[in-house]
């Protein structure tokens, strides 16, 4: 069985997407293929809510996140821990998110700014209907990186995450990644 703080200090992991009629899968796995966190999301939910639990039994529940509101454009969402205390915050920010992707996180560690690191694929994803990669880079408040969330080209949608700066929880990244996933207009 995996705990909780497995995936909090996790520096690499891969998040994986399988999609399903009423609901989406996610597992997080880390760089040795060992699940450390496993998901299941409802499709077409007026208030966003993720929870994450420690395999597929759903029995121990390790984290979550949830959208503050009902259908919000900016997407701000809380991340708990297993016991319902408030680990992190993210937001998509609404403005710059217009021609290319950025994304706020906040957590016990800092704030952390992040966006889609090509311009060119942010502009292509907009104006034409095609599923391509793209990575988001976070820097922190001093311009320093700080993690990088990056989708790979697969049938179905798969992420790699790897977390540069050792003090930040990897479960309110987790977090974050799937919201890229299920939140990112594509």
């Amino acid at each position: 069985m995996t705990s909780n703080l497995d995936l909090a200090s996790a520096r690499e992991f891969v998040l994986r997407q399988k999609v399903r009629m009423v609901a989406n899968e996610y597992t997080i796995e880390s760089a040795n293929g060992t699940l450390l966190a496993y998901a299941k999301q409802k499709v077409m939910a007026l208030k966003e809510r993720v929870r994450f639990f420690s395999d597929s039994t759903k029995s121990i529940e390790v984290f979550s996140f949830q959208a503050r509101n009902v259908m919000d454009m900016t997407s701000k969402c809380d991340v708990f821990d297993g016991h319902g205390t408030q680990i992190g915050f993210f937001s998509k920010d609404f403005g710059k998110s217009m021609l290319r992707s950025t994304w706020h996180l906040e957590c016990a560690s800092g704030h952390y700014q992040g966006q889609e690191s090509s311009q060119a694929i942010a502009l292509i994803r907009r104006f034409a209907d095609v599923a391509l990669p793209y990575d988001f880079a976070f820097k922190d408040a001093q311009g320093n990186p700080a993690f990088h969330i990056e989708r790979k080209m697969t049938l179905r949608d798969s992420y790699k995450v790897t977390i540069m700066d050792p003090s930040i929880d990897g479960r309110v990244v987790a977090a974050l990644a799937v919201a890229l996933d299920t939140l990112q207009q594509r």
